[in-house]
C-alpha cells in the first residue's frame, strides 16, 4: 500500500513537471518566434538604411563638391559608428 501512494506521488510529482515544462516550452516558442519577426523586421530596416546610404554616399561622392580631409575623416568616423551601431543592433 505504502508502494502505491509513493508511486501515486510520484506520477503526481511528475503530470505536474511536464506540465510546468510544457508551460515553458510554449513560451520560449513564443519569444523565438517574436524575436525572428523583430529580427526579420531590423534586417529590413537595415536593408532600407543600406540603401539609402549607398545613394546619399553615391551624391557625395559624385558631387562637385570635394571634402578636405578633415571633412573625410569625420565623415568616415561617423559612417564607422552607425555601421557599428547598426552591427549592435542586429546582433542583439
Amino acid at each position: 500500500m505504502n508502494e502505491l501512494n509513493s508511486l501515486e506521488k510520484q506520477i503526481y510529482l511528475l503530470v505536474h513537471k511536464n506540465i510546468d515544462l510544457t508551460d515553458q516550452n510554449e513560451q520560449l516558442v513564443a519569444r523565438n518566434k517574436f524575436l525572428e519577426k523583430e529580427n526579420l523586421e531590423l534586417k529590413q530596416k537595415f536593408s532600407e538604411f543600406e540603401e539609402k546610404f549607398s545613394k546619399e554616399a553615391n551624391v557625395i561622392y559624385n558631387s562637385s563638391e570635394t571634402l578636405n580631409s578633415e571633412e573625410k575623416v569625420q565623415l568616415k568616423n561617423k559612417i564607422s559608428e552607425l555601421i557599428n551601431k547598426i552591427d549592435y543592433h542586429l546582433r542583439s
